[in-house]
């Protein structure tokens, strides 16, 4: 009995020994551990192919891994291999994959799906080998064979995603939301079509159903798998309030074949705003100071550098140079018929000029409060002058400490000083007789104020280059009211700078005029527009800009009626010359 008893213990050790050192296989898929025996195939731990296009590939990742504890060959899993069953269409990266020790490196296998024909297909994955716990493990594949077909997305210039029939939209963050405006001012919005498929993406159409937000680039109407292409959306508002527009692009896409997305964007009738319309680079070095000539249609401006005076042309090209010789220039306007005053900035002096025929007048230190008169206040004083004719006022700036602005009359004195907090130091004045105010601009924070003269705001617009930075060191600013136009120049770029004054108040008065002496219509138009000039005067050319201030169009032979038809949809401008004068309109064109 004490035999057999021991005979049994021994053949239980020996039973024990050897199942505790055999290894114990382990599958997973997309870190999820798939069982052994498994017949349902799921996308989750990629042991469903899902759709791939006939004659295509896609590889799988398997992980195979020993989880029994410890590295010694007892529980190491010998000889694994992979043989696939059913579907031929399925094929592993390798047959045969070696040993595999108890929790040692676990092995990646590879399946690769390409499918040979249309539809589902199914196989079993069968991993044998030596010394394991089970004699193999099993499990099931499935796939399927498709047709090419193309996929539409939709993003922002950010590549933030717009989905299809979203509620992502109106957003500010992928830009659907256009923000305020007025209705002489478009905000342009880009987009772009993505085709994520395996086919060509075949669009029939895409619309805006409200007129404010028009498509104004169309998208290429084929777009290859894995292509793109960019379209642009405006946004003019037609009255005040939140104006909403849906966003249609049909196409071939087989299960968003209609895809859609809302804009949003609100209209400030009342609000006023600057649109750059051009730039232009300049040879004078580092113009600090500008003056609108509207006699002669010119500027003037002035150099820190070399002390000069400089007549340009509207477009920044120097046609002379004046032969007067100073230094530390910070300042010019139009003064009194044929005169210019330059604005000098330690000595506090405001120089009266002959520019036409190009000779010094006088020189007038001004005596005023509001400045710094230590030895290392001359960089701080007198920096911008405009002059009132109407009331024969002078208006000039005290840089900084304090910035403050300064009245005086025609005989250089100074009546009143009136101390300004509102930015931190001041570069350029403008007096629009127009309207009686003053514009003031600020090189430290690139922005000009709309002010009363006394220097309180009315108004305030940051200055922004093409690239929506903000203007580096500008220095000088003046206005060409008649065309609402702001000029601005800078000395960190050598660059001057056109802007279009969007006054929304302003256009209602100017089309009240226009109607009795101008009247261009349909606006907005399609295909011919008209324009008739109601007194004496002749049109000579007509010049179409787009809002970047490039020129489309130019029409001098009959500009009376212009054939707009090649022009794609959006907003213009129309410079409408004459032998007298000079008229600038919006022009919408819809197609």
């Amino acid at each position: 009995m004490i035999k057999n008893y021991f005979s049994l213990t021994i053949l239980l050790a020996f039973f024990i020994s050897n199942v505790y050192c055999q290894g114990t296989l382990e599958v997973s898929g997309n870190t999820l551990t798939i069982l052994n025996l498994d017949t349902t195939p799921n996308i989750n731990d990629n042991t469903d192919f899902s759709d791939v296009v006939v004659a295509q590939s896609k590889i799988n990742t398997f992980i195979l891994d020993n989880t029994v504890g410890g590295g010694s060959p007892s529980n190491t899993l010998n000889d694994i291999s992979v043989v696939i069953s059913g579907s031929t269409d399925f094929m592993a990266n390798a047959s045969s994959l070696g040993s595999l020790s108890g929790n040692g490196t676990p092995i990646n296998l590879g399946i690769t799906f390409t499918p040979s024909s249309l539809g589902s297909k199914t196989a079993t994955i069968t991993i044998t080998y030596t010394n394991g716990v089970n004699a193999s493990y099993e499990f099931d594949v499935t796939g399927n064979g498709a047709s090419p077909s193309p996929e539409i997305n939709i993003v922002d210039a950010n590549s933030s995603a717009i989905s299809d029939e979203s509620t992502d939209s109106p957003s500010l963050v992928n830009n659907t939301d256009f923000g305020v405006t007025n209705n002489l001012s478009s905000i342009i919005k880009n987009y772009t079509i993505e085709n994520i498929g395996t086919a060509n993406l075949n669009l029939t159409s895409i619309t805006s159903d409200n007129s404010d937000f028009v498509i104004t680039v169309q998208p290429s109407m084929l777009i290859s798998n894995g292509g793109t292409s960019n379209f642009s959306v405006s946004f003019t508002p037609s009255s005040n309030g939140v104006s909403l527009a849906i966003i249609t692009i049909l196409s071939n896409d087989s299960d968003e074949s209609e895809y859609t997305f809302s804009l949003k964007g609100t209209g400030d009738l009342s609000l006023t705003t600057l649109s750059l319309i051009n730039t232009f680079s300049l040879t004078v070095l580092e113009p600090s100071g500008l003056a609108f000539d509207k006699a002669n249609n010119q500027l003037y401006t002035v150099s820190d550098n070399t002390g000069m005076i400089y007549k340009l042309s509207t477009s920044g090209v120097t046609l002379q140079t004046l032969s007067y010789s100073g230094s530390d220039l910070e300042g010019v306007s139009m003064y009194k018929p044929g005169k210019l005053l330059v604005a000098v900035e330690g000595s506090r002096e405001l120089v009266e000029y002959d520019c036409v025929n190009d000779v010094f007048i006088n020189s007038n230190t001004m005596s005023y409060s509001n400045t710094d008169l230590s030895a290392g206040g001359d960089n701080s004083r007198i920096e911008g002058v405009t002059y009132d004719a109407l009331n024969d006022e002078i208006y000039f700036l005290n840089e900084k400490n304090p910035g403050a602005l300064v009245k005086a009359d025609g005989n250089f004195n100074v009546l009143s000083e009136h101390p300004l907090n509102y930015a931190g130091d001041y570069s350029g004045a403008h007096y629009v007789a127009e309207t009686g105010n003053l514009w003031l601009g600020s090189d430290q924070t690139s922005t000009v104020y709309k002010c009363t003269t006394n220097g309180t705001v009315i108004d305030s617009y940051s200055l922004k280059t093409s690239g929506g930075n903000t203007l580096d060191k500008f220095e000088g600013i003046t206005i060409d009211y008649d065309n609402q136009l702001l000029y601005a120049v800078s000395d960190g770029g050598q660059e001057l700078y056109v802007y279009q004054i969007n006054n929304p108040a302003l256009s209602i008065s100017e089309i009240e005029v226009s109607n009795k002496t101008l009247k261009v219509y349909p606006n907005p138009v399609k295909n011919n527009l008209n324009i008739e000039l109601i007194n004496k005067n002749k049109i000579t050319k007509v010049n179409i800009y787009n809002p970047l201030g490039q020129l489309e169009k130019v029409i001098s032979i009959n500009p009376q009626n212009i054939d707009v038809s090649n022009l794609n949809s959006g907003m213009y401008f129309l410079e409408i010359k004459t032998n007298n004068h000079t008229y600038t309109k919006k022009l919408i064109v819809q197609k």
